[in-house]
C-alpha cells in the first residue's frame, strides 16, 4: 500500500460531476465553469478526499472537445504540483449532498428533440462535438433518409410561432431553425457519408438539389394529368379502343388500360384497373 495512497486526476470542481462524463455533463448543465481536483481515491466513486483543485470557466462556444484538452494541460500540471507538496498538503472531505452522476455519454443522447430551448439545444451540440454528435433527420425531400450532423450552431434569443423543428429561414447565408424556445441558427453541418461544410456551403447545394427535384417533380404531374386527360376522352370517342394489357378469361372487357404518351424529354405509360 502506497504512503499516501493512490491519486486520481478527476474533471470536474468535486463533487459537482461524479462518474465517467463530466465535462459533456458539465456542458448539457450549461455550468459556467468547471476545473481539475486532484483527489485521494477511496472505494467508492470519485468520492475520496480533496487535495487540489483549480478552476476553468466554460465559454458558450466550448465543445467537449477543446475543454477536455484543456483540462488535460491543466490536470497534468496540477498532478505535478500536487506530488511536489504531498506530504505538506490537508486533504478535504466532499460534501456529498452536492455530488451529481456524470453518467456515460450514450449515442441516442445525440438525437436532437426540437421542442427544447434553442439554449438546451445548443448546449448539447457543443457537448456532442466531437462525439457522438448532436444529430437530426434532414426533412428536404432529398435528404428524407439521411441524417443531419450539426457540428456547430448559435442561439438567437427570438420567439417564434413556429412549431419546433421547422425551418423559418434559409438563405445562401443563414438557416434558422425554431425550437421549443428561441430560434437556432446552423454554422457548420455534415450530412450523412458527406464532409463537414459551412451552413454557406451546404445551403448553396441543397437549393440545386431542391430546384432539379422540383422540376422533375412538376414535369412528372403534367404528364400524369395529360395521360388521364387523354384516357376520357379515349372512353368517349371510342368503345374500349385502348390496348389491353391484361384479359379476364371470363369476360371480353378488359381489366387494364394502358394510356401511353410523352411531355418534353419523357415518356411514359399509365395504367388503369377497371
Amino acid at each position: 500500500m502506497p504512503e499516501f495512497g493512490c491519486l486520481n486526476i478527476h474533471a470536474s470542481l468535486l463533487p459537482r460531476w461524479r462518474g465517467a462524463a463530466p465535462i459533456e455533463r458539465a456542458i448539457i448543465a450549461g455550468d459556467n465553469e468547471t476545473g481539475i481536483t486532484i483527489m485521494q481515491m477511496n472505494e467508492g466513486l470519485d468520492t475520496g478526499d480533496i487535495l487540489m483543485m483549480n478552476k476553468h470557466p466554460i465559454s458558450n462556444t466550448e465543445t467537449s472537445g477543446s475543454l477536455t484538452e484543456s483540462l488535460s494541460v491543466m490536470g497534468a500540471d496540477l498532478i505535478i504540483e500536487t506530488i511536489e507538496q504531498l506530504s505538506e498538503l490537508d486533504s478535504k472531505t466532499q460534501d456529498h449532498t452536492k455530488a451529481n452522476y456524470a453518467k456515460k455519454i450514450l449515442k441516442n443522447e445525440a438525437r436532437i428533440d426540437w421542442n427544447q430551448s434553442a439554449e438546451n439545444i445548443n448546449q448539447m451540440i457543443r457537448a456532442f462535438n466531437p462525439r457522438p454528435i448532436a444529430q437530426s433527420n434532414a426533412e428536404a425531400n432529398e435528404f428524407k433518409e439521411k441524417v443531419l450532423r450539426i457540428i456547430e450552431a448559435e442561439v438567437i434569443p427570438i420567439e417564434t410561432s413556429k412549431p419546433p423543428g421547422t425551418v423559418i429561414e434559409q438563405n445562401k447565408e443563414v438557416c434558422h431553425i425554431a425550437t421549443g424556445v428561441g430560434i437556432l441558427s446552423l454554422k457548420r453541418v455534415q450530412l450523412a457519408g458527406k464532409n463537414v461544410v459551412s451552413i454557406k456551403d451546404f445551403n448553396n447545394t441543397n437549393k440545386q438539389i431542391n430546384q432539379n427535384i422540383l422540376s422533375l417533380s412538376f414535369l412528372q404531374l403534367v404528364f400524369v394529368i395529360v395521360s388521364f386527360l387523354s384516357l376520357i376522352i379515349s372512353f368517349i370517342n371510342s368503345d374500349f379502343s385502348n390496348e389491353t394489357v391484361f384479359n379476364n378469361s371470363h369476360t371480353t372487357k378488359p381489366l387494364f388500360y394502358k394510356i401511353s404518351g410523352t411531355w418534353g424529354n419523357h415518356e411514359g405509360s399509365l395504367l388503369l384497373w377497371l
